[in-house]
């Protein structure tokens, strides 16, 4: 089962918000990780920059289906050729600023979106870097905003 590292700083992941929808970014690489602790703090900010979303709800819902899955989804969509940058932070990393590297397994962090609403950003290499910041190839896998996830969520409160 393949990892995705993820920072996290106390109890909270990095991540950002875009057009009003929250992610979270998990490296495939454990090492990006050592890297990012050292140049980016909780202040560093981060952005999408999207090449082409598409919508697969059909075809996660076929896999649904296949798999003995009664109940279906809407509003799938992913982009597997964008960029996410990150800026590095100008300020010294204090020692309580700096994350901790967390990880999870690839088949739970892909779900997510459809357990939590929290979109996924997983990164495949590192682009490019520069002094202010980074630059990562990137697949991301949108929130999924479903009433019935909402509801489900309601009734285990």
């Amino acid at each position: 089962m393949q990892n995705y590292y993820l920072l996290k700083h106390h109890k909270n992941y990095f991540g950002f918000v875009d057009y009003e929808k929250h992610y979270v970014v998990g490296f495939n690489q454990h090492h990006l990780n050592y890297l990012l602790r050292n140049n980016i703090t909780k202040k560093s900010k981060a952005c999408l920059i999207r090449n082409h979303t598409e919508d697969v709800t059909q075809d996660i819902n076929a896999g649904l289906i296949m798999k003995g899955v009664s109940q279906t989804i809407s509003g799938v969509t992913i982009d597997v050729g964008a960029k996410l940058i990150i800026t590095k932070d100008e300020e010294f990393v204090e020692k309580d600023d700096v994350f901790e590297i967390d990880h999870v397994q690839i088949d739970n962090f892909i779900l997510w979106p459809f357990q939590n609403n929290l979109g996924v950003v997983l990164t495949t290499d590192l682009y490019t870097e520069d002094k202010d910041k980074y630059v990562f190839t990137s697949q991301i896998i949108d929130p999924c905003q479903s009433s019935e996830m909402f509801l489900k969520k309601l009734e285990t409160l």
